[in-house]
C-alpha cells in the first residue's frame, strides 16, 4: 500500500480533479488508518459540503480544526461553512482565530462585513451592548470599513464616550467624506463640547451633501444661535421646519432663535414669533414639561411675571423630579423679580439641589439672597463661600512677577456680557473707565461676552488697546485666550449677575483678578484677589463677610455717566405745575418688599394729596399691575394714587414728572438713583448693614445730600412726609441739583479712573512683592491711607 502521504496527495488531485466519488473514497481509508489525519479531516469536510452534506463537512471541518487547531485555512472553511448556515456569531468566531493565525485583507474585510451585520441585527433587536462590542470588533478586523466605522462611533455616541465618538466619526469622514449623516452626527458631539465653529462647519457640511435633512439643518441652526449668529440661525430652522413641520423639537429650537433676537434687539420685537413657536411645540406635545419652561421663559422676559409663573409651575408638575431642574430656576428667577423673596430663596435652593453643577442656578440663588432682608448677612456669605468651593477650578500657573517689573505699563482685561447700549450698567459705569484710562501706564483689553453688539460696544472697542468677542468660547478656551493675551489684571464686571463667566476666575487665568462692584456682595470666589468699593458701601466690618481684600476708594465705589438724552431737570417743581405731589421709584418690581410697600403706604397716607408713580418692565400688563395695586389697596392705598408706568425709550423722561424718588428699604436703588440726581430729583433712602442697604448713603454723600440718608424706617417715613409737606427745603436741595451732581465725585470721571488705577498699580506691586492680597484703603492723593 503507497504510503499515508502518497494516498493524501493522490486524494487531492481527484477531489480538484472532480473525481469526488474517487477523493471521499481515500479520504475515508487514510482516516481509517490516520484517524488523526487533520488534512484528510478538513478535505473531507470540504467534499461532503460541496456535495450538499453540509452538516456532516461542517462536523468534519470541525474535527480538523481540533486536530490542527494553528492553521488558518481551517479556521477560515469553518467560518465560512457557518456563515452559510446563518450561525453568524459562531463564524465571526472561526473568522478571528483565521485571522489572529494568518492576516488576510479579504478574510477580514469579510469578517467585518459580518461583524457588522450582527451588530445591525443587535441593535436591531435592542441588544446595544452587543451591537457596542461587535461594531468595535469590525472596525478592529478592517479599519477601511467605513460603514462598521460609523455604527461604531454611533455606539460610543450613545454610551456617552463623547470624546471617543468625535474620533470615530473624525475617522469616517476620512474614509467616507461624501457620507452625509457622519457629518450631522459629528456636528452635535462637536456642539455638545462647546466646539462651535468646528460644529457650524460639520453641518454645513452635511447640509451641502443633503440640503433635505432637517436634523442637519436644525443642529446647524442650534450651532449658530450657540455662535450668536441669530439671523442665519433663524433661516435654518425655518427651512428645518418646512420639511418637517411637525417637529416638536425644531420648534422649540427656533423658539430659541426668536428668544436670541428678541435680546439681541433689546425689544419685543421676536417675543411674538418665539412665543408661536412654543405653541407649536405645545400643540403637538401639550405636556412637554420643556416647552411650557421656555414659554413661562418668554413670558418672563415680557414682565408677565404671574403668567410665567403659573407656566414654570406647570412644567414642574409635569415633570415634579425636574429633569435637570431648569423649570425650578426659572420659577426662582420669576418669583424675585415678582418680589415674593422667600419664595424665590425656597425654589432657588431646590433647583440648586436638582442642578448642583449648574453654577448659573448657584448665581441665581446668590443674587435672590441679596435682595432678601430676611436672610443674615452671615448666610448669604456662607453661601457665596459654598460657590467659591463647589466651582473651585484648577488655577493655571502664574510666574511670579519680578520687583522690577512693578512700574511696567499693565495690561488690563475687562470681561463683561454688557458692553452695550443702557439702560445696562456696563454704559453707564465701564464707559468711562475706558475713556479717561492712562494709555501710558495701562494697556486696556475687552472681552465680549454676549452674541450682540450695537453702536456702544464699537465705542469700548475703539477706546481699548485690545478686543475680544467672547461669547463662542468655552471656559478652557477663553482662559487661554486671556493667558496668551498676557493679562496682568483682570476684571470681573458681572458678579453672580445674569450672564456672569465666574468659572472662568476660578480657574485664575490673570495673576490678579479683581471684582468690579456692579453686583452687590462678594463674589465668593478664593481665587478673586480683590474687590473694588469705598469707605460707605464698605464699613470696616465688611471684610469679614468678603472672600476678596476690599480696595477702598476715597470717594465713590463707582463713577456715573449720564446717556444721551433730550430731556433736562424741569425749570420748576412737577408739584408747581398742579400735578399731584409725586413720589416715585423706578427699581425693580424685586425690591418692593412688603415693609416698602407698608412704607410707602403710610407717606401716602399722612399727604394725602400725593401720588407714587412706580416705573418697571410688565407693569403695563394686568398681572402684574393687578399684584401691585393690590398690595397697595390692601395697606389702604387706592389704585388712583399709584401711577405704574412701562419703560419708555429715553429712561430720563419721567423723572421730569417726579418731585422726590424713594429709595426701596432693603435693597436700594444704583443706576436709579444716579438718574434720578442728574434728572434733578432728590433721592430719600434707608441706610442698612448689608451692601445692596448702603448703595443710597455712598451716592447721596458724595453728592453732598447725606440729610437724605435715613438709618431707621421711622425716620425714613418722617424725612418723606416733612419734605412733602413742608416743601421749601426740598426746592432748595432740586435747585442746581444737576449741576452739582455732574461736579461731585460720582460723575468726575478722570478723578475716578485716576485713584483706580492708582489702586491696580499699588495691588500689582504688593503681587510684584510676593505678598499676598491684603485690604486696601486710598487717599484723595491716590496713595495707600
Amino acid at each position: 500500500m503507497a504510503s499515508i502521504d502518497e494516498a493524501f496527495a493522490l486524494a487531492t488531485r481527484h477531489h480538484d480533479g472532480g473525481a469526488l466519488d474517487k477523493a471521499e473514497l481515500l479520504y475515508g481509508r487514510i482516516l481509517a488508518a490516520a484517524p488523526r489525519h487533520a488534512h484528510a479531516r478538513h478535505r473531507l469536510g470540504l467534499l461532503k459540503a460541496q456535495t450538499g452534506r453540509s452538516l456532516e463537512g461542517e462536523r468534519d471541518v470541525a474535527a480538523a480544526v481540533a486536530l490542527g487547531g494553528r492553521n488558518a485555512a481551517f479556521h477560515r472553511d469553518l467560518a465560512t461553512l457557518r456563515l452559510a448556515r446563518g450561525a453568524g456569531s459562531e463564524a465571526l468566531a472561526a473568522f478571528g482565530w483565521a485571522l489572529a493565525l494568518q492576516p488576510d485583507q479579504s478574510v477580514a474585510a469579510t469578517a467585518a462585513d459580518l461583524a457588522a451585520r450582527l451588530a445591525d441585527e443587535a441593535a436591531d433587536r435592542g441588544d446595544s451592548r452587543a451591537a457596542f462590542g461587535l461594531y468595535r470588533r469590525a472596525v478592529a478586523l478592517a479599519p477601511g470599513h467605513a460603514m462598521a466605522a460609523y455604527n461604531h462611533a454611533v455606539t460610543l455616541r450613545d454610551a456617552g464616550a463623547t470624546a471617543d465618538a468625535t474620533a470615530g466619526f473624525g475617522h469616517v469622514q476620512r474614509l467616507r467624506p461624501d457620507l452625509a449623516p457622519v457629518y450631522g452626527s459629528l456636528g452635535e458631539l462637536l456642539r455638545q463640547s462647546g466646539r462651535t465653529v468646528q460644529a457650524i462647519r460639520a453641518f454645513r457640511c452635511a447640509v451641502v451633501l443633503n440640503p433635505a435633512d432637517a436634523g442637519a439643518l436644525g443642529g446647524l441652526g442650534a450651532a449658530r444661535l450657540d455662535a450668536g449668529q441669530v439671523t442665519d440661525a433663524l433661516t435654518c430652522l425655518r427651512h428645518a421646519l418646512t420639511i418637517h413641520p411637525d417637529d416638536p423639537g425644531m420648534a422649540a429650537l427656533l423658539a430659541s432663535g426668536f428668544l436670541a433676537l428678541a435680546g439681541r434687539a433689546f425689544a419685543a420685537a421676536a417675543w411674538n414669533p418665539a412665543e408661536d413657536a412654543l405653541r407649536r411645540t405645545l400643540a403637538l406635545l401639550p405636556n412637554e414639561p420643556a416647552a411650557w419652561t421656555s414659554l413661562g421663559a418668554v413670558r418672563q422676559e415680557r414682565g408677565m411675571l404671574p403668567v410665567a409663573i403659573q407656566m414654570h409651575r406647570r412644567a414642574i408638575t409635569l415633570d415634579p423630579g425636574g429633569a435637570d431642574g431648569q423649570a425650578q430656576s426659572n420659577l426662582g428667577v420669576a418669583l424675585m423679580g415678582d418680589g415674593s423673596l422667600a419664595e424665590a430663596a425656597d425654589a432657588l435652593r431646590l433647583a440648586r439641589t436638582l442642578r448642583p453643577t449648574d453654577p448659573l442656578t448657584a448665581s441665581n440663588l446668590l443674587f435672590s439672597l441679596c435682595f432678601n432682608a430676611g436672610e443674615p448677612l452671615e448666610t448669604v456669605f456662607a453661601e457665596h463661600c459654598r460657590y467659591g468651593r463647589d466651582f473651585a477650578r484648577p488655577a493655571l500657573l502664574h510666574a511670579t512677577p519680578r520687583a522690577d517689573e512693578a512700574g511696567r505699563r499693565l495690561r488690563v482685561g475687562y470681561l463683561s456680557p454688557d458692553f452695550r447700549r443702557y439702560p445696562g450698567p456696563a454704559f453707564h459705569y465701564l464707559l468711562p473707565l475706558f475713556e479717561n484710562h492712562d494709555p501710558a501706564g495701562f494697556d486696556i483689553r475687552g472681552y465680549h461676552d454676549h452674541s450682540s453688539n450695537d453702536a456702544v460696544t464699537g465705542q469700548f472697542q475703539a477706546l481699548a488697546g485690545g478686543w475680544t468677542e467672547v461669547h463662542a468660547l468655552d471656559e478652557a478656551a477663553l482662559a487661554e485666550t486671556i493667558r496668551r493675551d498676557g493679562i496682568d489684571i483682570l476684571v470681573d464686571c458681572a458678579g453672580h449677575m445674569a450672564g456672569n463667566r465666574l468659572p472662568l476666575f476660578a480657574r485664575k487665568p490673570a495673576p490678579l483678578q479683581i471684582s468690579y462692584p456692579l453686583y452687590p456682595n462678594t463674589t465668593g470666589l478664593p481665587a478673586m484677589d480683590y474687590r473694588i468699593s469705598d469707605r460707605h458701601f464698605s464699613p470696616p466690618w465688611a471684610d469679614a463677610l468678603h472672600s476678596e481684600a476690599l480696595i477702598r476708594l476715597p470717594d465713590a465705589h463707582v463713577c456715573y455717566r449720564p446717556a444721551p438724552s433730550q430731556f433736562v431737570p424741569p425749570v420748576e417743581s412737577p408739584w408747581r405745575a398742579g400735578n399731584p405731589f409725586t413720589f416715585a421709584s423706578f427699581n425693580t418690581l424685586a425690591k418692593l418688599t412688603p415693609p416698602t410697600v407698608a412704607a410707602w403706604a403710610e407717606i401716602l397716607r399722612a399727604v394725602p394729596d400725593s401720588r407714587l408713580m412706580l416705573k418697571w418692565r410688565g407693569l403695563a400688563s394686568a398681572g402684574m399691575s393687578g399684584r401691585v395695586l393690590d398690595a397697595f389697596a390692601a395697606a389702604g392705598i387706592p389704585a388712583e394714587r399709584i401711577a405704574l408706568r412701562s419703560p419708555t425709550p429715553d429712561p430720563y423722561e419721567d423723572y421730569r414728572l417726579v418731585d422726590l424718588c424713594l429709595d426701596p428699604l432693603f435693597a436700594n436703588g444704583g443706576t436709579t438713583t444716579c438718574d434720578a440726581l442728574w434728572m434733578g430729583v432728590p433721592v430719600l433712602t434707608l441706610c442698612g448693614r448689608a451692601p445692596f442697604s448702603r448703595v443710597g448713603l455712598c451716592h447721596l454723600t458724595t453728592v453732598g445730600l447725606e440729610e437724605l440718608v435715613t438709618h431707621r424706617v421711622d425716620d425714613y417715613v418722617a424725612t418723606a412726609i416733612r419734605l412733602s409737606t413742608k416743601r421749601d427745603r426740598l426746592e432748595a436741595m432740586r435747585a442746581g441739583l444737576r449741576a452739582r451732581t455732574g461736579g461731585s465725585a460720582l460723575m468726575d470721571a478722570p478723578r475716578y479712573v485716576r485713584h483706580l488705577e492708582a489702586a491696580y498699580r499699588l495691588v500689582w506691586k504688593r503681587r510684584c512683592d510676593g505678598l499676598p492680597p491684603a485690604p486696601l484703603r486710598l487717599s484723595p492723593d491716590g496713595a495707600p491711607a
